[in-house]
């Protein structure tokens, strides 16, 4: 979260070249506003949809698939403390699943209730074999920590757009997700290693991507109270020795809101505090 803060800034001080007048706020009080921040709360909203075509020489098919995200909690840098309810939802072939979870992190320790049931996180893996699921809560977690240099990099010959709305400074940039990755060093979560697997199996491999956007609203004291992120793409493979093409279109959307700045409280749950005091 922090670091995402730090992505706000560059932002901002980009924009702050002679686009706002006098009454912006100045760099250093964003600065001072982004180093004040301890405890926020935020709610993540992410949607996440592929439309799949799968071409062969006798047969065509298609399957859709969506996966919905909504994250909720409170987080504190200091104490390295953080508690959030997890609810995924996927869609897919005519069915619904939804998993609902919550985590609760101290420092080195923690926690997922799953099932109405509180267990370590090693425990959570064992039982439900669910180390990708594991995976995927440690990245929604560390979902937008960008950092101040790379970002800065990707913003350096990107076009901003900066308005005022409801008395909030916006700041708008068009970036892809490809460039997002490349500048941050975060995890190509849609191809990981596929691409460089396909290719070296002999499958023919196409990735484009439509440019997307990000937005930041900022309040007149220089805290971050909205991000929004969209990307889309498609993602084509073929295997000249079966014939068989694929063509994934996708989109991705996040919106993520923030507020309770230095004020959000983070405290174990009841239902945990047990659990808690056998694994000290």
């Amino acid at each position: 979260m922090r670091r995402f803060l730090g992505f706000a800034l560059v932002l901002l001080v980009v924009v702050m070249s002679g686009c706002i007048g006098n009454n912006a706020l100045t760099e250093e009080k964003v600065i001072n506003a982004i180093d004040s921040i301890d405890t926020y709360s935020s709610h993540l909203n992410e949607s996440l949809v592929m439309n799949m075509t799968f071409i062969s020489p006798h047969k065509n098919d298609t399957l859709n698939l969506r996966i919905l995200y909504s994250i909720l909690g409170n987080e504190s840098f200091k104490e390295s403390r953080m508690l959030f309810h997890i609810n995924t939802t996927v869609e897919m072939m005519g069915m619904t699943v939804h998993f609902p979870a919550e985590v609760y992190v101290n420092g080195n320790s923690s926690y997922v209730k799953a099932e109405s049931k509180w267990m370590t996180y090693d425990e959570f893996v064992e039982k439900y074999d669910a180390e990708d699921t594991a995976q995927d809560v440690e990245r929604i977690a560390e979902k937008f920590n960008l950092t101040y240099t790379t970002i800065k990099k990707l913003m350096q010959n990107k076009t901003i757009e900066f308005t005022m709305e409801d008395e909030l400074y916006v700041v708008r940039v068009n970036v892809t997700l490809r460039e997002l990755w490349n500048a941050t060093g975060v995890e190509d979560v849609i191809l990981g290693d596929l691409e460089k697997e396909l290719r070296s199996a002999g499958v023919e491999f196409i990735y484009n991507e439509t440019p997307g956007y990000i937005i930041i609203k900022f309040t007149k004291d220089g805290y971050p109270v909205y991000f929004e992120r969209f990307n889309s793409g498609v993602m084509e493979f073929y295997d000249p020795e079966t014939g068989k093409k694929a063509i994934i279109r996708w989109s991705d959307h996040v919106v993520e809101k923030f507020w309770n700045i230095n004020q959000a409280k983070i405290e174990p749950p009841k239902d945990l505090m047990e659990i808690i005091r056998d694994n000290q």
